[in-house]
């Protein structure tokens, strides 16, 4: 963490905590404020995310949070605005790139095969 603290500060950057909403508007505001963003660790991915039923194994999660960091990860790219994933943020954004990668690449192949 002492690392990513002073990446903050050589950048002159202000941290700031975003508030927990799936509010798109909201949302968006810190989307056109913020030059960068940075996804921490903290509860499970929940397995919504990538369409599967949740096991009693799966520890706590925040489907609220899920929702929100989505929308900030598709927007921040979508911006050309730079992402810094530690521990969940990593397995969030893999889980949901990765789920959307494949389910994509199985829609071609399906419309492929109906032609």
């Amino acid at each position: 963490m002492k690392v990513c603290c002073r990446l903050i500060w050589q950048e002159d950057a202000i941290p700031m905590m975003l508030p927990l909403t799936a509010k798109e508007k909201k949302l968006d505001y810190f989307l056109e404020i913020c030059g960068r963003f940075l996804m921490t660790g903290g509860q499970d991915v929940s397995p919504s995310v990538y369409h599967v039923k949740k096991e009693a194994w799966c520890g706590s999660c925040c489907e609220l949070r899920d929702e929100m960091e989505q929308y900030i990860l598709k927007g921040a790219v979508d911006r050309d605005k730079s992402v810094l994933d530690i521990c969940r943020g990593i397995q969030f954004m893999s889980l949901s790139w990765a789920f959307n990668g494949i389910r994509n690449f199985l829609m071609r192949q399906m419309k492929t095969a109906e032609r």
